[in-house]
């Protein structure tokens, strides 16, 4: 699922000439608690549908497999964003020109960066799959639709978030080295 023409030019209308440390502060709010939240609402989900089956168990395991992948690569992504990058974006946007130092350069996170939003591609990739997979199949039928509409609520979000850095951020930075 991508972004259409018109939603990212809205994004870049809105968030162009920001400050970074406004736009980064905009990810935080607007992105990151509300990811926590969402990916907290679809786990529980689909633990509570591994717990009351009996004959899909197989099938919602692996479902459950692959949302804990999808967490733990969100959650790694965020920590790093939070400790690490954003602040020192803030720091080389305020004039400290020594805040990249200890990581070779403001390129080495933000390649990490890109790197981790083509994993979490990946992830949503194997989701959707999996409710491809799992279409015909009645058993799972209700589980099935519900994910899906939590997935799409995740997924949308995590567009924008990444669009705001792939699209705005990032760039913007690489031009302050």
């Amino acid at each position: 699922m991508d972004l259409n023409a018109a939603e990212q030019k809205r994004i870049e209308a809105e968030w162009s000439a920001a400050s970074l440390a406004t736009l980064i502060d905009d990810i935080l709010e607007e992105h990151h608690e509300p990811t926590k939240k969402k990916l907290a609402e679809l786990k529980n989900f689909v633990g509570e549908a591994v717990k009351e089956s009996t004959s899909t168990c197989d099938s919602l395991t692996s479902l459950d497999s692959a949302i804990r992948g999808l967490m733990m690569t969100i959650k790694m992504h965020a920590e790093k964003e939070e400790n690490v990058l954003f602040p020192m974006i803030k720091r080389l946007e305020a004039g400290d020109s020594r805040a990249d130092e200890f990581c070779g350069g403001i390129e080495n996170p933000l390649r990490v960066m890109e790197k981790d939003h083509r994993e979490i591609d990946l992830h949503f990739e194997r989701l959707h799959r999996w409710a491809e997979q799992h279409r015909s199949d009645r058993t799972v039928e209700k589980v099935r639709v519900i994910f899906l509409k939590l997935l799409h609520q995740l997924e949308a979000d995590l567009k924008i978030h990444m669009y705001k850095e792939d699209a705005i951020l990032f760039p913007r930075v690489k031009a302050l080295g």
